[in-house]
């Protein structure tokens, strides 16, 4: 019981000797005193037993410079560490790390508006066996004003199933805007 704090003193049925209601009653006795000792241990921030029977490790949250990311475009360590779009169209791709089973909370990109067109971020699962992408949610945009912002996709609950991947993808929206990276939040689901 290290870790603990003081250990159960719930006396234990012994086999041969305690029987009937007699058992049942020291087993239950002892078994709630164990569960409120180890249940504080194991709620909090960083583990929650939740209401829906599944073991969750707390949300966490993940930051991927825009070096992590795949794009055609030239990525410039010197210019603040960004891709720089040279077309409305252009995209910057991040393949989300995930696990099965975990759970997806929300996504963000950081940017920047050159002149005054918006830059969007959408978020899509591709099965890697089909070949089916599909978007999640709806396209989240920036400002029109020039500025460095962070834009977010909340209210996901996405759950990671076999073959299947997450991406975040920017969209450029106009030469010369930039992009500095993502960020995705998502909890840990024990239970398959």
């Amino acid at each position: 019981m290290a870790g603990f704090g003081t250990p159960p003193t719930s006396p234990l049925p012994i086999p041969g000797v305690t029987i009937g209601p007699q058992w049942a009653s020291m087993e239950v006795t002892a078994i709630s005193e164990l569960q409120a000792i180890v249940a504080p241990k194991l709620t909090g921030a960083q583990i929650d037993l939740g209401t829906d029977g599944e073991l969750k490790h707390g949300p966490r949250t993940v930051r991927r410079g825009a070096a992590a990311a795949n794009s055609a475009l030239a990525y410039s360590p010197t210019g603040g560490g960004v891709f720089v779009g040279v077309g409305a169209t252009d995209e910057v791709h991040w393949s989300i790390p995930l696990a099965n089973n975990d759970r997806l909370l929300e996504v963000s990109i950081y940017g920047e508006v050159a002149l005054g067109t918006a830059w969007s971020l959408k978020l899509f699962s591709l099965n890697m066996l089909t070949a089916v992408l599909s978007q999640i949610g709806a396209t989240v945009s920036s400002s029109t004003s020039p500025l460095r912002e962070k834009r977010t996709l909340t209210g996901l609950t996405q759950t990671l199933g076999t073959d299947t991947i997450f991406l975040i993808v920017w969209t450029s929206g106009a030469v010369n805007n930039k992009v500095r990276g993502c960020e995705f939040k998502f909890d840990k689901i024990a239970t398959p």
